[in-house]
């Protein structure tokens, strides 16, 4: 028997869209317009969401503005119909509620019906987009799996893991004086966006100590990963810690990638390790990085501070070094901040300026990323 074929992903956005055309112009508005709640909304990842509705946006069907998200600690992306845009979901509607197919009620009676004409048959009342979801690949719809609960918690998911520590030899902490000004603005820093830290200071200024700190800050936050750097290693020692530290937090794919790969590509090990990353919150703390000269880890922690740029995720990338030197772009092509240059005191006026930013320079960034 020949079975519809499922709307497409771009009619179910506008469908589920539709249904929330009253927030358009409020402060506070549903989970369901962040780019997760979409993703819920028509099961799709949440990554592939902008992808999904660059078409519509394109044809001025959609805008995108930050906006508080109802149960979201920070402002997310979020995502709103333009008139023309509901003009087209009305239209899409009107052609989608003659969509049939068959529903499995309790006692195991199927009914042929349609979204238009759904609710009339099924135990509990169901939106369209999520009555399409719930359909399997013959246009089946079993009720008796279902329940009112069940669907507003797969709507709700802010795919949550448990947390993952990998801390390797991170240095017991014995005593901290002081620092508590550049400890709080890096959490601070971390805590508004995903970003990407230098942290450059002189030997025995304690950097090591202030990374131990600032882990000590996120634990029970975030999945923490700690890597010292050796003099005799290179990429392939912290890329083997990095997957077994993904994997435990549930994802194969970069041990899958560094098993098929003798030599990884810095873009694509960049672009797993977020991608790995992707509904998590997770620290990366690199320390003594002046010891490692292999160019493809160098890269690698170019191409992640650039991923990070404009991710919704709770990432970050904290780097302690003994050098000045620019191994993360602190820009990108547009212009826009893709890392902070933080020096711990202990430098002289001229060494501190020598990274590119002034003391004042500094107070505005770190102003700009908290409001």
């Amino acid at each position: 028997m020949a079975t519809n074929q499922k709307p497409g992903v771009q009619e179910r956005i506008l469908l589920h869209l539709l249904d929330y055309s009253d927030y358009k112009g409020s402060v506070e508005v549903p989970f369901a317009l962040s780019q997760m709640g979409i993703a819920n909304a028509v099961s799709i990842a949440r990554s592939n969401v902008p992808r999904a509705i660059a078409g519509l946006k394109d044809q001025g069907l959609l805008v995108e503005r930050q906006a508080h998200v109802k149960g979201v600690s920070r402002k997310r992306k979020a995502y709103f119909l333009t008139d023309p845009g509901m003009n087209m979901a009305d239209d899409t509607w009107k052609r989608l509620r003659h969509f049939s197919f068959r529903a499995i009620l309790e006692g195991g009676n199927t009914v042929t019906t349609t979204l238009g004409n759904a609710n009339q048959e099924l135990p509990f009342s169901m939106r369209p987009v999520d009555l399409i979801r719930y359909l399997d690949d013959n246009g089946i719809l079993d009720t008796r799996l279902l329940s009112k609960e069940l669907v507003e918690r797969d709507l709700s998911k802010h795919v949550e893991k448990q947390l993952v520590t990998a801390l390797g030899d991170l240095p017991r902490l014995r005593h901290f004086y002081g620092r508590e000004q550049e400890l709080d603005n890096m959490v601070n820093l971390l805590d508004a966006r995903a970003t990407t830290l230098l942290i450059p200071g002189i030997a025995g200024i304690g950097k090591t100590t202030i990374a131990s700190k600032l882990i000590e800050r996120f634990m029970h936050r975030r999945n923490l990963l700690y890597h010292r750097c050796q003099d005799w290693e290179g990429s392939r020692s912290f890329f083997d810690s990095v997957a077994d530290w993904l994997a435990n937090i549930g994802d194969s794919n970069f041990a899958d990638y560094l098993a098929a790969t003798p030599v990884p590509k810095p873009s694509e090990a960049a672009r797993l390790l977020v991608d790995a990353l992707e509904g998590t919150a997770a620290l990366i703390v690199i320390d003594d990085f002046h010891k490692i000269a292999d160019s493809i880890l160098h890269k690698t922690f170019q191409a992640m501070s650039l991923a990070l740029l404009g991710s919704e995720e709770e990432i970050g990338l904290v780097i302690f070094s003994r050098s000045f030197k620019p191994v993360v772009p602190t820009k990108d092509a547009e212009g826009r901040i893709a890392s902070l240059v933080l020096p711990l005191d202990g430098l002289d006026s001229e060494a501190g300026r020598n990274n590119g930013c002034t003391s004042t320079d500094y107070q505005e960034v770190i102003h700009w990323y908290l409001n």
